[in-house]
């Protein structure tokens, strides 16, 4: 498939409570996760980070955005992408990704079709958290759900859920036990 342009996002806005931390900062193998997933969004025509410590995203060279519906958890974080993305597509990511690729990127990609979304399912759970999104159509979808669910909102879309993929990709890290547990990674991890 041909590239596609898209807007890449990071939701950085939650509040980390389990990690005891801002995940966004925390270092995986001297590198801070945002930095991480940012990697992931290297095609994007430009990579935005929504909500978390603006001065220290900013200070990493990030755009930043405040989350418009904080406390919203993903679905606060996905409707403020998409009502700043001036694309047809945007690409968002959680910012506790430690595995995600760019190979990971394209794979959303690829696999949207004509769906509202493109999101992975790992282990029988949808993952919210990282997915390929119509702009147009997640606008319309946040507009019919005043509930905040994004499960409601995810009726409206039609998604395309991923199932032929690599899990680890897309594994999130909300504890120090998920980052303990974590496998060793690659210090080249734009693949």
């Amino acid at each position: 498939m041909g590239r596609v342009t898209f807007g890449g996002y990071i939701l950085a806005g939650g509040s980390s409570s389990r990690m005891g931390l801002d995940k966004a900062f925390l270092p995986i193998d001297g590198t801070p996760l945002l930095v991480r997933v940012a990697s992931a969004l290297q095609h994007a025509e430009a990579v935005t980070v929504v909500g978390g410590d603006e001065h220290r995203v900013r200070d990493l060279g990030f755009s930043w955005i405040p989350d418009d519906l904080p406390g919203l958890g993903p679905l606060g974080g996905i409707h403020t992408a998409v009502t700043h993305c001036s694309l047809t597509i945007a690409v968002i990511f959680s910012c506790d990704l430690p595995a995600i690729t760019a190979t990971a990127t394209e794979h959303l990609l690829d696999h949207r079709g004509g769906a509202g979304c493109c999101v992975p399912v790992v282990a029988g759970r949808t993952q919210w958290h990282a997915g390929a999104w119509s702009v147009g159509e997640t606008r319309r979808a946040c507009s019919l759900v005043p509930s905040g669910s994004i499960y409601a909102m995810a009726k409206h879309l039609r998604p395309s859920l991923l199932l032929d993929t690599r899990d680890e990709w897309y594994v999130d890290l909300d504890t120090p036990a998920d980052v303990a547990a974590r496998p060793t990674m690659s210090r080249d991890h734009s693949a």
